[in-house]
């Protein structure tokens, strides 16, 4: 896993087009368009500059954090996933679990 800077933005806020240059123009890394909102990907250290450079033009962000997102992503079984989903909802469930991630898909 790896830490990442994740910005996130509504997609009313601006078209595809503008928040992908725009966002390259701050220093992100890349970005994903969703249906109802963007994510731009930066480097945990740089997640700062990119939003004050994003302040600019948007004004108002879902989100500004950092997340760990893993290198390479592994393929289940579907009969596996059901396994792991429950494993993860009791995880979650535990008051002693902060946070949980995985790289399965």
């Amino acid at each position: 896993f790896l830490q990442q800077g994740v910005i996130k933005i509504q997609k009313k806020e601006m078209d595809e087009e503008k928040i992908f240059n725009l966002a390259i123009d701050a220093g992100a890394n890349d970005c994903i368009f969703y249906e109802d909102h963007y994510e731009l990907l930066t480097n945990q250290d740089e997640i700062y500059d990119v939003k004050n450079k994003m302040e600019k033009e948007v004004s108002n962000f879902l989100s500004t954090e950092i997340v760990w997102m893993p290198i390479n992503k592994i393929r289940i079984k579907e009969e596996e996933k059901e396994k792991m989903i429950k494993f993860l909802e009791i995880l979650d469930e535990d008051e002693d679990v902060q946070n949980v991630f995985t790289n399965a898909e």
